[in-house]
């Protein structure tokens, strides 16, 4: 029976009973694409973490020079410097976790990918064995009426002929009695007359 069944966006037939190289080389190709844009996702973020580092060592540095004269409206400046290295701070921390929760998310759905695929192939092979079982079951069953019609045959030949040979023995012996009893009755049929022609 054909059917297909949807994985990762690509359709498998199941219509011989196993997944083919051909039918799986998508699949394959579409998860390595996705785990080729995770590496893509997390190079940029550890660029975007080298660039904020930079700019921390920046603002720590301008912090650093101004932290000993603090002249009337710096002070705002320098709050607005700390703020924007919290930010900074901040933005790295959250970066990280959303690369971290993008690879486990990309990892698991790959995993299931690949779950989905070794399932579909021990049904296929189930399917695939019991066809072959029941065939087999089939031929043999098969063989064995043939067998048996045979024998039934020889033997009811067998039979015929014997019964044949029987009859015919029956005959020769049939004929072989009637001779003898002729004979007999010739024998006393004479043995009558030669008393009568004594007397």
């Amino acid at each position: 029976m054909d059917s297909e069944k949807g994985l990762s966006g690509h359709k498998l037939s199941v219509a011989k009973n196993r997944v083919s190289e051909d039918e799986l080389s998508p699949v394959v190709g579409a998860l390595t694409q996705k785990i080729e844009q995770l590496d893509g996702i997390i190079r940029c973020l550890a660029e975007q973490q080298y660039d904020f580092g930079k700019k921390l060592k920046q603002i720590d540095a301008l912090v650093g020079q101004g932290s000993g004269v603090i002249i009337d409206g710096e002070d705002t400046k320098l709050e607005h410097l700390n703020s924007l290295t919290k930010l900074a701070e901040k933005t790295l921390v959250e970066a990280d976790k959303l690369a971290e929760s993008m690879k486990q998310d990309i990892e698991e759905q790959a995993k299931a990918e690949a779950v989905k695929v070794i399932v579909m192939a021990e049904e296929t092979a189930k399917a695939e064995a019991a066809k072959v079982i029941v065939k087999a079951e089939e031929e043999a069953k098969a063989e064995a009426e043939r067998t048996i019609e045979e024998a039934k045959q020889r033997a009811k030949a067998a039979a015929a002929e014997e019964a044949q040979n029987i009859l015919g023995g029956i005959t020769e012996i049939r004929n072989v009695f009637e001779k003898a009893y002729e004979k007999v009755l010739t024998n006393l049929g004479d043995a009558q007359t030669e008393d009568s022609s004594g007397k």
